[in-house]
């Protein structure tokens, strides 16, 4: 029992650490599109920030999935999912919903006005 706790703790600061990385990194990258100049600029941006937030998660990356959703003239954003390393067994890192994680980010265009 003392050892299930101990892999429950563990799970729960590498889970919260792996959600915290994750979701900086697509901020970043969300803030770098919502900066482009016009929407063609946009998909471009979008792919190099995908690149950019790839080549910084290094290995963890190949968990993470990103989807761009609007990338339109008023708003930017991007749908990421990621597993998080397992420590527990499946049916318990399921049960606590610690097992796979989603951010929505959503930013408005930059406009200069």
């Amino acid at each position: 029992m003392f050892l299930l706790f101990l892999l429950l703790g563990a799970h729960v600061l590498i889970h919260l650490y792996a959600s915290s990385v994750v979701t900086t990194n697509a901020f970043d990258a969300v803030r770098i599109v919502s900066g482009s100049a016009s929407e063609q600029d946009r998909a471009s941006a979008a792919a190099a920030a995908e690149r950019q937030a790839r080549a910084r998660l290094g290995a963890f990356a190949d968990r993470v999935t990103f989807r761009w959703g609007t990338l339109g003239a008023d708003e930017v954003e991007l749908m990421v999912r990621a597993d998080t390393p397992d420590l527990l067994p499946a049916q318990f890192a399921r049960l606590i919903d610690m097992d796979v994680f989603q951010r929505k980010i959503r930013l408005r265009v930059e406009k200069f006005r």
